[in-house]
């Protein structure tokens, strides 16, 4: 069983190490003529998010120490209990109010699927695991290292020489997305988010003659995690919707939410504990904002800017507000998302 594990990791560095060098003038040495001398280890083992940040024996690498910020609680809204002289039903969700991670924590590489380009300008990666050049791969506490993509810069926090990066152009490769830098001093570099063949990010790869190489690594969730939340998030690829009447009797338990779309605010991963779900029945249609009367429910072709994916809508007509559920179909007849009012759902990938 070892020797298979070892086999496996082994074949995945050096494919990884194959992709990655297909450059000439940002190609590291080592991977002109050589297969990388590390392998990526098991992952840390705290993957888990942890609402403790360690306070002692942290690890001292080259890697800036950066505090960590504590994020403000968000305490949600109450959501509208419907219009004057209308009751809405009793619903056990909106009882619950969601609170977003207090402290920071790790990227996991399956969080999100990454389609296009664009889908990655404003994220932020919280890796768990670090390699500088050819040296030996470092476990990393949550937040040490924070890597923001936006519209035209890319910065780096917590990495020694490693700051803020004009974007100059970016592409599609067969690795992933490639973003061509420039630093402060007119320098050029590479940024590489490499993929696997399902879109999720397998690393983040940078090289410049004069910085060198780093590469990061996504935090792994481990097959017990993963199948506990396979027991209660409703995967994508779970429901077959051509209409309203697919989701008669169905329960979904969305894996992100943006709590304000408006903002430009990126999905938070949600847990059980937050018990956000929505019901679907012939009358009613039960939400984290509420549970509303329907008046009716269509289905409608439906182009989306930004989610090429997205083909048709079923739009849910409630009495009073919200006044619209709309739930978001892709070509296989799957949900992408759901949105009510400024709130969008998504479900685990």
């Amino acid at each position: 069983m070892k020797q298979t594990v070892l086999c496996g990791i082994l074949l995945w560095a050096c494919h990884t190490a194959t992709l990655l060098a297909q450059d000439d003038e940002f190609v590291s040495p080592r991977f002109r003529n050589n297969l990388p001398t590390a392998t990526p280890p098991p992952p840390p083992a705290v993957l888990t998010p942890t609402t403790n940040t360690p306070t002692s024996d942290k690890p001292a690498t080259e890697i800036g120490d950066k505090d960590n910020a504590t994020a403000k609680s968000d305490k949600g809204d109450k959501g509208d209990k419907g219009n004057k002289g209308e009751k809405s039903a009793p619903n056990p969700y909106d009882k619950v109010k969601v609170v977003e991670k207090a402290v920071p924590v790790y990227t996991f590489n399956s969080e999100r699927r990454y389609t296009v380009i664009h889908e990655l300008d404003g994220e932020q990666f919280v890796p768990a695991q670090y390699q500088s050049g050819n040296n030996d791969v470092s476990p990393l506490y949550p937040g040490d290292v924070n890597i923001r993509i936006g519209a035209q810069i890319v910065t780096f926090e917590g990495v020694k020489n490693l700051d803020e990066f004009q974007i100059l152009s970016k592409f599609t490769d067969r690795i992933g997305y490639i973003y061509e830098l420039m630093d402060k001093k007119g320098q050029p570099a590479r940024f590489k988010v490499v993929l696997d063949q399902d879109k999720y990010v397998n690393l983040l790869y940078f090289f410049s003659k004069v910085l060198g190489e780093h590469t990061f690594f996504l935090a792994q969730k481990t097959e017990q995690d993963r199948a506990a939340e396979l027991t209660y998030f409703t995967p994508k690829n779970e429901l077959f919707v051509r209409g309203y009447q697919n989701l008669l009797d169905v329960t979904v338990h969305p894996y992100t939410m943006q709590r304000d779309i408006t903002t430009g605010e990126k999905p938070i991963v949600l847990k059980a504990t937050d018990n956000i779900a929505f019901g679907f029945q012939e009358n009613s249609v039960a939400t984290p904002q509420g549970t509303f009367s329907i008046k009716k429910a269509n289905t409608f072709a439906y182009m989306m800017d930004g989610f090429p994916s997205v083909s048709s809508v079923v739009e849910i007509q409630t009495q009073g507000k919200p006044g619209k559920v709309l739930i978001f179909l892709n070509y296989k007849q799957q949900i992408e998302f759901i949105e009510v009012e400024k709130s969008r759902y998504y479900l685990m990938p």
